[in-house]
């Protein structure tokens, strides 16, 4: 049996819970890389349909829609809301021309319907740096920019992500 250490032995001698704890702190290291979120667009920019349920404007099907439209002018720039990696850079028919950033501890925006991309798959990319310029490509009813946000891979409403961080910020400090 000898007296090295093995993977069952370190286990032995974690603190109880060590494992649900780790998992606490990884969704929280999360959090707070999406705390430092920007905005793609100016602020004063009308939100043309919200995140959730909704009859699709085209296909005229009730569908869960995953982020935000945002009513931009076409040319429009498109700014990262947080340094990342461009993980997609591509044109389908629903999204247009789309870009996917990788913010890292499972954050992820995407930006579609863009008339122009400014950056490539593979780029790393700084908060505010422009990155799109909006448009009406793919699936679209008029120039906009989708803004999508995604916490493990789970999209999330980014204005009650928001909206609920800054009450939380004004209770506690970070």
């Amino acid at each position: 049996e000898g007296g090295g250490l093995t993977l069952e032995r370190l286990a032995r001698q974690l603190p109880p819970g060590f494992e649900a704890s780790s998992v606490g702190a990884a969704q929280a290291l999360a959090l707070s890389t999406a705390l430092m979120l920007g905005w793609p667009v100016a602020e004063s920019a009308p939100v043309t349909s919200p995140f959730g349920y909704r009859t699709h404007p085209t296909l005229r099907t009730r569908r869960m829609h995953t982020g935000v439209d945002l009513s931009v002018r076409t040319g429009t720039t498109v700014s990262a809301v947080a340094t990342g990696v461009v993980r997609r850079a591509s044109e389908d028919s629903v999204n247009g021309r789309v870009l996917v950033l990788d913010h890292g501890r499972g954050v992820t925006t995407a930006y579609c319907h863009n008339s122009e991309l400014l950056v490539k798959a593979g780029t790393r990319v700084e908060k505010g740096q422009p990155i799109a310029l909006s448009g009406n490509t793919g699936r679209s009813t008029g120039p906009h920019l989708h803004y999508q946000l995604e916490l493990a891979a789970r999209p999330v409403d980014p204005f009650g992500f928001r909206t609920a961080l800054r009450v939380a910020d004004g209770a506690t400090e970070l």
